[in-house]
């Protein structure tokens, strides 16, 4: 709702159901004579509601804004255990049903404000409140906020940012809360209830009218929690770092070049071997891009990228020698090729296009640096892959 020109008033309300059953049938065998059937169903019901006071009067702009979440969770967990060689006969202490309910509920408030202190410097000052509860966890935290945004020269951008977070959880994965401080994303798809601190400085620079290039820094300082026999807190330091040239020659013709860095590390439980959650990990990508445009609409892109890792996992201590280190490492590299031919609809309509990933079907080993409750594809799959897309905008 717009009150007047420097004024606006939003709102937003999301309405969340979701059933999930996941079934096991495990056959028997003659080693162990008897089969199992299990059954997972997993209830989640609840909603989401924010509004947003948007103020603008000459070089401040203000944003401003309250929400709260409540999600009920219900968990039935079954599991039915026979012998299946005679005498057939169910088995009592395999055989049990489990009934879990929780209920998480959040209250967030904040205040942003974006001053233009002179033509080319805008500072951001913000501080937003979080109250988190899922029964499990309370955690109630005040997060300030900082970004500076300076345009020295023209074509010359300088960008830098100071935040404190609080990962919460969201009924439809979207909030009217501000995403980005200067650019620089705020809300990362991590455990709930995760508290980070964040850093980061970017500079990006028109060097020609063709020529494009820049680079970022981040760093991250978690406490998540975690459960390992029982639930507790553990840090995770995370940093990264990209740069980029990108250069158009010609009106149908962009070639791309980057290195992305990033490096994790985090606190370990002694002999708590899980390849899929490595205690430290360092990734090198290199991706070469170039892209062709034809004015009928008809484009196309071949990229070729670079991977080098270096996995830190910890050892399984019951299986190493005396005095054998803690952690172990695995050392990997690879490269892989992706391709796409298109066409972009009249009048801006969208586009379809068909593309390849891993173009020659290598082979190859990649940990995600993804850590978050749910499931995620990896950006590198050892299987040729093929897509058709569509992609409308109205």
């Amino acid at each position: 709702y717009k009150i007047n020109p420097n004024q606006d008033l939003i709102g937003s309300f999301f309405y969340t159901s979701i059933n999930n059953t996941v079934s096991d049938h495990k056959y028997f065998n003659y080693e162990d004579p008897y089969e199992t059937k299990t059954l997972d169903q997993n209830k989640a019901k609840g909603y989401q509601a924010e509004i947003q006071y948007l103020f603008h009067p000459g070089r401040v702009d203000i944003t401003t804004g309250l929400g709260y979440l409540n999600l009920n969770y219900n968990n039935v967990k079954s599991k039915l255990a026979q012998w299946i060689l005679p005498p057939p006969d169910v088995i009592p202490e395999l055989t049990y049903t489990t009934l879990l309910q929780s209920t998480t509920q959040h209250f967030n408030g904040y205040l942003y404000a974006n001053q233009r202190l002179l033509h080319n410097l805008t500072t951001v000052l913000g501080i937003s409140y979080d109250s988190f509860d899922d029964q499990s966890m309370v955690r109630r935290q005040l997060n300030p906020k900082f970004g500076l945004l300076w345009k020295p020269i023209q074509g010359l951008t300088f960008r830098a940012a100071a935040f404190r977070t609080l990962k919460r959880p969201l009924a439809a994965k979207q909030t009217l809360e501000p995403t980005q401080v200067v650019g620089f994303n705020q809300i990362y798809d991590t455990y709930n209830g995760t508290t980070a601190w964040h850093y980061a400085f970017a500079m990006d620079y028109n060097l020609t009218r063709t020529i494009f290039l820049g680079g970022e820094l981040i760093w991250r300082k978690t406490n998540e929690p975690f459960v390992y026999e029982a639930l507790t807190n553990r840090n995770r330091n995370e940093s990264g770092f990209l740069s980029y040239i990108y250069w158009t020659p010609l009106d149908w013709l962009a070639f791309s070049s980057e290195y992305r860095y990033q490096q994790f590390s985090r606190d370990y439980n002694g002999n708590n071997l899980d390849f899929t959650d490595p205690q430290s990990l360092a990734t090198h990508q290199v991706p070469l891009t170039v892209k062709f445009f034809h004015p009928n609409g008809i484009f196309a892109k071949f990229s070729g990228t670079y991977v080098k890792q270096q996995v830190g996992l910890v050892s399984d201590f019951d299986m190493l020698p005396a005095n054998s280190p803690p952690i172990t490492f695995d050392n990997g590299r690879f490269w892989t090729f992706d391709t796409a031919l298109g066409y972009r609809l009249p009048k801006k309509l969208g586009t379809v296009s068909f593309e390849v990933h891993n173009l020659f079907d290598s082979n190859m080993r990649y940990q995600s640096v993804f850590n978050a409750e749910g499931p995620q594809m990896s950006p590198f799959i050892p299987q040729r892959q093929f897509f058709l897309k569509l992609s409308l905008f109205f």
